[in-house]
């Protein structure tokens, strides 16, 4: 949380961007798992739980990173920048 606190707009924008990267991948992954993993008959708890779990962290990230966004901006507002 502390690296987030000296981010400024930009950085903000191209962390959004990213974390939608890692979400993207995972939906990806997910799918290519499902496909090749259903034709062997491997259905095993572990694939899920560790999507769930990179999905839950890249949310709570996307959360913060929103959060930061939405500060930063009224910040700038309150001191007449951009």
């Amino acid at each position: 949380m502390e690296e987030t606190t000296a981010f400024d707009w930009k950085v903000i924008e191209q962390q959004i961007a990213k974390t939608h990267s890692i979400q993207n991948e995972i939906v990806q992954t997910d799918r290519y798992d499902a496909l090749v993993l259903g034709l062997v008959g491997d259905f095993s708890p572990g694939k899920r739980l560790a999507k769930h779990s990179a999905t839950q962290k890249a949310d709570a990230r996307l959360n913060l990173l929103d959060r930061l966004k939405t500060a930063k901006c009224h910040w700038h507002k309150k001191q007449g920048q951009p």
